[in-house]
C-alpha cells in the first residue's frame, strides 16, 4: 500500500496475498465492503474488475442444483476423514434472475425437483419466447437451500473446515418425502466416496421435523426400511430400554441445531398467546419481569432487553436468562418453580 501511494491510480500494482486477501474479502462480504475500504483506504486492495479473472479461473465453478460429490472427495483425502454429519438450511435471498454464462443457464427461477433434487441446468434455452413464458409461469426463488458436509474427528484433533456440498433456490413447496428421499441419496453417493454420514442437522420446519421422525422411526410408523440397509449400524444401549421410543437399528440420526431449540424454547416463553402449564404451575415471563423489577441486578445480570431481545434468534439472551444467578433469585419469587424447570430445559 505504501508503495502505491506514490504512484498514480493506473500504476498501482499488487502482491498476491492482498490479491487473496481481497478476494475473500468480496466474497464474504460483498461489493458493498471492497468499495467502503478502496474509497476510504486508496491503494491498499485491488478494485473489482481487477479481482474478476481470479475469481473466475478458479476450477471449481459452482453450478446452481449440482452436488459436488467429487470435490467433496478431493476435500477430506487430506484429512483422511471417515466421518461427517450433514447440515441442511434455508435462508431468504431477494427474488431475481440472472444469467450464468459459464453455465449457460438461468439462474433465480425455482428448479424442479426429482427424487427430492432440483434438476441442474434445467432453465436453459436460446428461445426469448420460452424465456418469458418461464417468468409468467415458473416461481421465483425466494430462499435458497444450502446442504453443508462437517468432517468428525476424535477429541483433541482437528476438526477440517466445513464443506458446501450443493446449493439451490426454492419457492418452499416440496415435502417431508422429498426431504427423506434426499437424505437417504446423499447417505449412499457419500458412501461411495468411503464417508459416511453419521446424521443430518436441520431446523424445525414442520416437514425437516417429520422426516427426522420417520427415518427414526420416533413416534412414526411411517415404513422407510433403512433397519434394512446393509449399511445400517446398531445403538446397543437401546437393548434392553423398553422406555425410549427409537428403533435401535438404524441408518443414521437426526438432530436439531442446538442454538435454534434453545431460541425457540425462549420466544415460546415470551409468546403471550401460549400457555405453559406445568403440573399446578404456570411457566411465565411475568416472573422474569418481577425480578429485574424488584430483585438487584447485580445478582442476577439481566435487563429488559434480554428478555424481550428484538432479534429473535439471539442466543445470547437464552444464555442470560437461563443463568445460575437467576435461577438462584427466581427461588425467591413465590409460585415461580415452574419457570425455573423450563430454563433449566432451554440451557
Amino acid at each position: 500500500m505504501i508503495s502505491n501511494l506514490v504512484h498514480s491510480k493506473n500504476l498501482f500494482r499488487y502482491k498476491q496475498s492482498v490479491k487473496d486477501f481481497a478476494a475473500c474479502l468480496y466474497i464474504l462480504g460483498g461489493r458493498t465492503v471492497v468499495e467502503f475500504i478502496r474509497l476510504n483506504i486508496p491503494g491498499f486492495i485491488p478494485s473489482l474488475p481487477s479481482l474478476r479473472p481470479m475469481l473466475q479461473s478458479s476450477k471449481y465453478h459452482f453450478i446452481e442444483g449440482v452436488f459436488q460429490y467429487d470435490h467433496l472427495a478431493d476435500f477430506i483425502k487430506p484429512f483422511n476423514c471417515k466421518y461427517a454429519f450433514c447440515g441442511e438450511d434455508s435462508t431468504s435471498v431477494v427474488p431475481k434472475v440472472s444469467y450464468d454464462t459459464l453455465s449457460d443457464c438461468f439462474v433465480g427461477f425455482t428448479l424442479p425437483l426429482k427424487h427430492g433434487f432440483p434438476c441442474p441446468r434445467y432453465f436453459s434455452t436460446n428461445s426469448f419466447g420460452e424465456l418469458e413464458n418461464w417468468y409468467n409461469e415458473v416461481d421465483v426463488s425466494f430462499n435458497i437451500n444450502v446442504h453443508i458436509i462437517q468432517g468428525l474427528f476424535s477429541i483433541g484433533q482437528t476438526s477440517p473446515p466445513p464443506f458446501l456440498l450443493g446449493a439451490y433456490g426454492t419457492n418452499s413447496k416440496y415435502t417431508a418425502l422429498d426431504v427423506l428421499k434426499r437424505w437417504i441419496n446423499i447417505f449412499d453417493l457419500c458412501m461411495a466416496q468411503n464417508l459416511r454420514i453419521l446424521g443430518f442437522s436441520t431446523d424445525c420446519d414442520t416437514r425437516y421435523m417429520k422426516a427426522m421422525r420417520d427415518s427414526m422411526g420416533f413416534f412414526s410408523k411411517f415404513e422407510t426400511g433403512f433397519e434394512n440397509h446393509p449399511d445400517h449400524f446398531e445403538i446397543s444401549m437401546l437393548q434392553n430400554t423398553s422406555w425410549f421410543f427409537l428403533k435401535p437399528h438404524q441408518l443414521f440420526v437426526c438432530l436439531q441445531d442446538g442454538v435454534h431449540l434453545c431460541t425457540k424454547l425462549r420466544n415460546r416463553l415470551l409468546a403471550a398467546n401460549v400457555v405453559l402449564l406445568m403440573g399446578e404451575q404456570y411457566a411465565s415471563v411475568s416472573y422474569l419481569i418481577e425480578l429485574i423489577e424488584n430483585c438487584s441486578k447485580i445478582d442476577h445480570g439481566l435487563v429488559i432487553s434480554d428478555v424481550y431481545p428484538k432479534d429473535k434468534q439471539n442466543f445470547a439472551s437464552c444464555v442470560k436468562i437461563s443463568s445460575n444467578g437467576v435461577l438462584n433469585v427466581l427461588k425467591k419469587i413465590q409460585n415461580s418453580e415452574a419457570t425455573q424447570v423450563y430454563l433449566q430445559v432451554i440451557f
